[in-house]
C-alpha cells in the first residue's frame, strides 16, 4: 500500500530543521561524553582527540545548515 502527501516547501523545511536540531543535541552529548575522563565510546575514530574533533565539526557543518534553512531570528534564539 502506498500513501502520497503533498507538502509545503514551509513544511518540508521545519521537518528538515527539526532533524537536523535532534543530530545537534544527539552530538553534543556524544561530545559531552567523549570528553568525560573515560572517554566514552568514539564516533569517527577510535582516537579520543580525533574523535573529538570530528564531532565538532560534524557540529559546526550542522550549524551551517541550520543557519541556512532558518530565519536569522530563530538561528540566533536557538543558538542561545
Amino acid at each position: 500500500m502506498k500513501h502520497t502527501i503533498e507538502l509545503e516547501y514551509d513544511q518540508i523545511d521545519a521537518i528538515v530543521v527539526q532533524a537536523l536540531k535532534s543530530q545537534y543535541d544527539e552530538l553534543t552529548v556524544s561530545l559531552e561524553q567523549r570528553m568525560e575522563k573515560d572517554g566514552g565510546l568514539g564516533i569517527f575514530h577510535s582516537n579520543k582527540k580525533k574523535d573529538i574533533d570530528a564531532i565538532k565539526s560534524q557540529m559546526r557543518a550542522t550549524e551551517k545548515v541550520l543557519e541556512y534553512n532558518m530565519s536569522d531570528t530563530k538561528f540566533k534564539k536557538w543558538k542561545q
